[in-house]
């Protein structure tokens, strides 16, 4: 809560001490401006009817002494950055000419919360606009001074903009102040300062840090590593929450990932400031939602006691969830995430899209951009025909996609690597079959920020290798794997492929085998049979003659 005190030269650098605006480190000087000023006795005891105001905005640690209005000569000291480009707006305040004492003594009992609505939201789009009067508005320069000239006699609110941003950073705005135009020269208090200068300070968003981890399987063995098409990825966006004054809160914070086109809808969110897990709806609200047939969206906005509690001093935040690969023929999913420190005035929208916002509020400081990287292999299986032709395509064959080891040889304990929910392919009538979007690795970032490309099988195994499980009827299987190179890198676009011809050998590698008994027994059944016969003709005559 910022309060107004009585005594005039106070007023203002204790409404800026409230608020995060200081003049620089101990032993800083302040000095006033070089432009004329008139002592209280010149004026006859009468306030001057107009004053400058003029914003530095610095980027930088809060510290120092706490600022009085007066002007630093060569800026704050320490290492701050001046920032342009950021509104300031100003509203005097209705009901407050300070003119009088009684104005004065009235003011002593404003709270800034009262100014917008509702109460404590304190933003620009939350301004009572019948608190207040016409608003004049100024933008940082080079220098990052905003000179809103020269304003009428009274009390001010200035506010920054919602969303700054000082290049590709997004910016805390600093919380909004309240200010007395003139106001009392604190090194020369027998006079009016004609130029009030305000030096908030504030921190920029640094970039997030974005990794691709494969999220734990229920299912045993070493090769089940990886996220192909069908299975699921995860992905964490680790940032910090900017320090600020320990007595500003911050107005709104936000972390937004959109995701690749082909992952399906976020799932297992979770979110973690400081070592504490985050409770849904009480701390954060999530908004999770699909861009028409396109990319899925998850932003997080944090929420009630867990955002006033923010910014006394720079915390870890990050954003864990789960999404199943549905479609990896493009050969690369990138993706990118982007931390605000500031309320987006998105009002719940399930629209915005943080990657093409248009007039919408920018989505804040962007993270690295991951990648995650496929390929496919396509087997033709060949074998020689009954009359001897060479390459006769083979159907019916079905093919384990594994790890081998660089002796050829399976990795030990492994499991079939799964693709598009199926762990076997069976090659069709042309002998032909294909494993598409097979995950090969990602592109992450290493020590020092640089992002690099991860083999995800490094350590496992050094092939792609396929197992025959099913020969073509009348061919033998095949006696070990076989071995094939599927690599990608940082620069792949699309989808690797390998070609893979595999022929099998005839059943006992075409040679013909004795048939069982050989033509024996049909001679013994045929002579056996002709004596049955016999034997039936000669008992009928004899009987028939016997008779006779």
């Amino acid at each position: 809560m910022v309060r107004i005190r009585k005594v005039l030269a106070a007023t203002a650098a204790s409404a800026l001490l409230a608020t995060g605006a200081f003049a620089g480190a101990a032993g800083t000087h302040l000095v006033p401006t070089a432009a004329a000023q008139t002592t209280a006795l010149e004026r006859g005891g009468q306030i001057p009817e107009t004053a400058g105001l003029q914003v530095h905005k610095y980027l930088g640690l809060p510290g120092g002494v706490p600022g009085n209005g007066a002007e630093i000569e060569g800026g704050p000291v320490g290492d701050y950055q001046p920032v342009s480009g950021i509104t300031f707006t100003a509203f005097p305040v209705n009901g407050f000419p300070l003119d009088t004492l009684a104005n004065w003594q009235d003011a002593d009992d404003l709270d800034i919360n009262t100014l917008f609505t509702p109460p404590g939201s304190n933003s620009l789009r939350t301004v009572d606009s019948t608190r207040v009067g016409t608003s004049s508005t100024a933008i940082t320069n080079d220098e990052g001074l905003a000179d809103f000239g020269t304003l009428g006699t009274g009390l001010y609110l200035i506010v920054e903009e919602d969303n700054p941003t000082a290049g590709d950073q997004a910016v805390a705005p600093a919380a909004p102040f309240l200010v007395t135009l003139p106001m009392t020269d604190p090194n020369n208090p027998d006079r009016w300062l004609d130029t009030v200068h305000v030096y908030p300070k504030n921190q920029a968003a640094e970039a997030p840090v974005k990794t691709i981890t494969d999220p734990v399987t229920e299912e045993t063995g070493v090769d089940v590593t990886g996220s192909s098409t069908g299975e699921w990825i995860e992905y964490t966006i680790n940032g910090t929450v900017p320090q600020l004054t320990p007595d500003t809160g911050l107005n709104g914070f936000v972390i937004t990932d959109r995701l690749p086109v082909g992952v399906g809808e976020p799932e297992e969110i979770t979110v973690t400031l400081g070592e504490e897990t985050l409770t849904e709806d009480t701390d954060y609200v999530s908004y999770v939602y699909q861009l028409g047939d396109d990319a899925w969206v998850v932003r997080i906005e944090l929420t009630g006691e867990t955002l006033a509690d923010l910014g006394g001093a720079a915390t870890s935040i990050s954003l864990n969830f789960q999404a199943q690969v549905g479609d990896a023929s493009s050969g690369s999913l990138d993706n990118q995430a982007w931390i605000l420190p500031s309320d987006p005035n998105l009002d719940g929208s399930l629209t915005w899209d943080p990657a093409n916002p248009g007039d919408g509020p920018l989505p804040g400081t962007a993270s690295n951009v991951v990648a995650s990287k496929y390929g496919e292999v396509n087997i033709t299986k060949v074998g020689r025909g009954e009359d001897g032709t060479e390459n006769v395509l083979l159907p019916r064959a079905v093919f384990e996609l594994r790890r081998c080891t660089a002796a050829g040889t399976l990795v030990e304990n492994s499991a079939p690597i799964r693709v598009a929910g199926e762990t076997e392919v069976t090659t069709d009538a042309e002998g032909t079959a294909s494993i598409s979007q097979i995950h090969l690795g990602n592109v992450v970032p290493q020590d020092g920020g640089i992002s690099a490309y991860e083999d995800i099988w490094a350590g496992i195994g050094t092939q792609f290798c396929l197992l025959e499980t099913q020969a073509p009827e009348g061919y033998e299987l095949l006696p070990e794997p076989v071995t094939f190179e599927l690599t990608a890198d940082e620069t792949t676009t699309e989808l690797e492929e390998a070609e893979v011809e595999i022929e099998n050998v005839k059943a006992n590698a075409g040679f013909q085998l004795p048939l069982t008994g050989g033509m024996g027994i049909w001679l013994i059944l045929g002579t056996g049979g002709l004596l049955l016969i016999a034997a039936a003709i000669y008992y009928a005559v004899t009987r028939q003659r016997g008779e006779a």
